[in-house]
């Protein structure tokens, strides 16, 4: 089997390394757009509610740069993306909230990719757009199974509202 996983040393790996670094610094900002957003809830919740699932999709995007043919990404994607959703219904959200909350994310790795890209001037055309495109993949993907889970608790809600109406009558 062929190693795809990005050499170290590759400005793909770099960039990969260089967003593991700076996990903290990004996730903290993010929080921050999080909190001063109007469409998301945040009021009520700790840093740690906030952050909840948002290290395993971090993970995702570092692992994917790392190894660009790694299934098991979208398979943990799918499973975060669940969870997190749950979390988020629990917490009285709607899609606009959650969806409004990855496209905060989206942000803040896109403006990362520009500080890379400017201290990097070997951050060529090409790597450039293999990051910028894995990183848009796995946040669609997290915006799509986040949408498709929240549709199915709303579906799941609403069937539980109409059985309770039809055993009461």
């Amino acid at each position: 089997m062929q190693n795809t996983e990005a050499h170290p040393e590759s400005v793909t790996g770099r960039l990969a390394s260089y967003l593991e670094r700076h996990k903290d610094l990004i996730t903290t900002s993010w929080v921050e757009r999080v909190r001063n957003s109007l469409a998301v809830p945040t009021a009520f919740m700790t840093q740690p509610e906030i952050i909840d699932h948002i290290p395993d999709i971090f993970d995702a995007i570092i692992r994917a740069l790392r190894q660009p043919r790694d299934d098991a990404a979208r398979e943990q994607i799918q499973e975060t993306s669940a969870q997190h959703v749950v979390v988020r219904w629990q917490k009285a959200y709607d899609l606009y909230a959650v969806l409004r909350e990855i496209a905060l994310l989206r942000t803040e790795f896109i403006y990362q990719l520009r500080l890379f890209e400017e201290t990097h001037p070997e951050f060529g055309m090409t790597q450039r757009l293999f990051a910028s495109a894995t990183i848009h993949r796995i946040l669609d993907h997290v915006m799509s199974d986040s949408t498709d889970k929240f549709l199915k608790l709303t579906q799941g809600k609403t069937k539980s509202r109409r059985q309770i109406g039809r055993a009461s009558c």
